[in-house]
């Protein structure tokens, strides 16, 4: 969560605006953000975040902080629960509870909501499968839509994105208020503006998901690099110490073919610590040949072989990095951080998929461009409140 302005930025004297946020999304987005909403979000979110805390929300203790896995804001905003989304939980739970216990609100878990339809001028309604059972329909006199995203639902991901989903969403991360709202004839806003993550690792036993926990530290400010990236014909696309994450993002969407590989030495195994959250130097060694997509090789060409590299390519590149190492520059890419060559066996690759953490696409009820479908009548009473 960001927020600008708040009780807990100035006991730490950080000095921020809401115009400050503004301008930051303006910079960070390059302008693709959606005016209205990011006013509507930067507004509030202040308050927002001190009604948390007055709920007894437990902030991280390191919060606000700059976090550098996203392109970073200019000041420390951004705030995150000791326990994460478990602590929003903890407050939202027990504010619940308190309703249902009053009997103000009933509360149906594992219930899908399949359609939207109008009941008449004034109400819309809601097709259920309560407790993934019972079909039955609601009716409101307002409804609030919190989709979730889609980001678990490869058919939907290929059809608003255009690509193969590799993602470490939650599973339940369906889409689906977004299918029922465009059945219904809202809008689509917000296509071909995806920009994957930089890139995790495969999960070791669900095909199609990345490991989020399990994830390579690829964020220069966080832990230099004293590895190559190549895509699969063994060449180099950015500057392994390139700072800014939305410029390594942006590179990697457009001169790859989705996907590379993390190449090293067993130098820059023992030296270069942590490389992958959790894991140490000897763990890095020993899932090699046992983990999906990591490898080991005592020769380049071997390796290149093991991971799905051309191998005259990988040979060449690291032979040409190896060179820039020894000269102190690197005509290709201007990587200034050149610690050592990849010159001692073992060799390691991992193959580093790109994911998306939370695609750009959602409904909306106001048409925002040429191709929008017509608003339909539900949408009078119904709310976008979350994607």
């Amino acid at each position: 969560m960001s927020a600008a302005g708040t009780r807990r930025q100035r006991e730490r004297g950080i000095e921020d605006s809401v115009e400050a946020h503004l301008a930051d999304i303006e910079r960070i987005s390059g302008g693709t953000a959606r005016a209205d909403l990011v006013e509507l979000a930067a507004r509030h979110a202040p308050e927002t975040i001190e009604w948390l805390a007055d709920q007894g929300f437990e902030f991280a203790p390191e919060t606000p902080r700059l976090v550098y896995g996203h392109e970073p804001y200019g000041v420390p905003r951004t705030y995150y629960g000791k326990d994460a989304g478990l602590s929003i939980l903890a407050v939202l739970k027990r504010l619940l509870d308190e309703q249902i216990a009053a009997g103000r609100v009933e509360l149906w878990q594992r219930s899908t909501a399949f359609s939207l339809t109008e009941a008449s001028s004034e109400s819309p309604r809601v097709g259920v499968l309560r407790s993934g059972v019972d079909e039955v329909e609601v009716s409101a006199p307002a409804i609030v839509l919190a989709t979730g995203g889609f980001a678990s639902d490869a058919d939907l991901f290929r059809e608003l994105e255009g690509g193969t989903l590799v993602s470490a969403a939650h599973p339940t991360s369906t889409g689906d208020g977004l299918v029922i709202a465009r059945e219904a004839g809202a809008a689509i806003a917000g296509q071909g503006q995806y920009l994957p993550t930089f890139g995790g690792l495969p999960h070791p036993t669900t095909p199609g998901k990345a490991f989020f926990e399990e994830r390579p530290l690829l964020v220069a400010t966080e832990r230099l690099p004293w590895e190559i990236y190549v895509d699969r014909h063994g060449l180099r696309f950015v500057a392994e110490d390139e700072p800014s994450i939305d410029t390594k993002e942006r590179r990697l969407a457009t001169s790859t073919e989705g996907t590379f590989w993390t190449v090293f030495d067993d130098r820059a195994r023992r030296n270069s610590v942590p490389m992958v959250v959790g894991w140490s130097p000897e763990d890095v060694l020993s899932k090699a040949g046992v983990r999906a997509d990591v490898h080991k090789a005592d020769t380049l060409p071997e390796l290149a072989a093991l991971a799905g590299i051309d191998p005259d390519g990988l040979t060449a590149t690291v032979a040409r990095y190896n060179t820039a190492v020894a000269e102190g520059r690197d005509p290709e890419f201007g990587r200034t951080h050149l610690p050592a060559p990849i010159a001692e066996p073992p060799f390691s690759p991992w193959r580093t998929t790109p994911s998306p953490w939370s695609p750009s696409p959602g409904w909306t009820s106001t048409s925002t461009s040429a191709s929008a479908a017509p608003t339909a009548p539900p949408w009078r009473a119904c709310t976008p409140w979350a994607r």
